[in-house]
């Protein structure tokens, strides 16, 4: 319950962030409470940044409500600060990237991203706090932190993938100028010309005038016809087999192998 009530926390946030005007199809949390005070969007973004706040709190209460003894409770509390940790810093670069000029942008630097913004929390803290509760040995628990970091790594290579192949809208990673291992990636495999007319058509997306949303769909077809989707579902696979690999890692119990194996398929 800490690790979602945590993870809440950081959509609120994410969704002020990017602006965003859906969560779960419903309205983002900002326009809710926007709505709930004669329309006053400072009102409700204030409130958004408390209500993300409290769930924070709140998810730091249930940790330290936990029956465990001392050696594991205290490993517990390390890890979830590590983690919380390392998605507030994955976070300031996934902003900061946006800063940064296309061909300055190294796929190295969004895969760390990706570590610390995504597979930490959503992956790597839930599975290693089971492991940690359950007395798994350090040896053990090393495989499964490298199960949980590989998957989570896909899983955002995959979110990338499925925003490629949907119909652009204001959220789409290409509306909102996001440098994603897709776009740096199948850029870094373009010819001059090609790679110069791929930045003239981002430009024109962050400089438009209403016009974002035709030119970025125009954008996203040519992507797809080109085959941008190729290096990153390499990625995917090789990062699978090493969840495979980590997964069946002799220091784990046979029914954690059995259990990631599952998971994994």
């Amino acid at each position: 319950m800490a690790w979602e009530l945590f993870h809440a926390f950081l959509l609120i946030h994410d969704d002020l962030i990017d602006r965003a005007d859906v969560r779960r199809d419903l309205p983002a949390l900002q326009h809710t409470l926007t709505s709930l005070h004669d329309g006053c969007s400072q009102t409700g973004t204030s409130l958004a940044i408390v209500a993300g706040d409290l769930l924070f709190a709140a998810a730091m209460s249930l940790w330290h409500e936990l029956e465990l003894p001392d050696d594991r409770f205290r490993e517990s509390l390390r890890l979830f600060s590590r983690v919380a940790t390392l998605t507030g810093l994955g976070q300031a670069i996934d902003i900061l990237q946006e800063r940064v000029p296309l061909d300055e942008v190294a796929e190295e630097t969004l895969l760390r991203e990706y570590c610390w913004k995504t597979a930490a929390y959503t992956f790597e803290g839930p599975m290693l706090s089971a492991a940690v509760a359950c007395g798994l040995k350090r040896e053990a628990q090393d495989a499964v932190s490298r199960f949980a970091m590989a998957i989570g790594q896909a899983y955002q290579l995959q979110n990338d993938l499925v925003d490629l192949a949907t119909p652009c809208h204001a959220g789409s990673d290409l509306v909102q100028g996001k440098r994603t291992v897709t776009l740096v990636s199948h850029r870094a495999q373009l010819g001059r010309t090609a790679r110069e007319r791929l930045d003239r058509q981002l430009r024109s997306i962050a400089e438009s005038n209403g016009q974002a949303l035709s030119l970025a769909e125009e954008l996203r077809g040519t992507l797809l016809a080109e085959g941008a989707a190729a290096r990153t579902v390499e990625l995917i696979e090789t990062l699978l087999s090493d969840a495979a690999a980590a997964g069946n890692d002799p220091s784990l119990p046979s029914q954690f192998r059995e259990s990631l194996a599952a998971l994994l398929g």
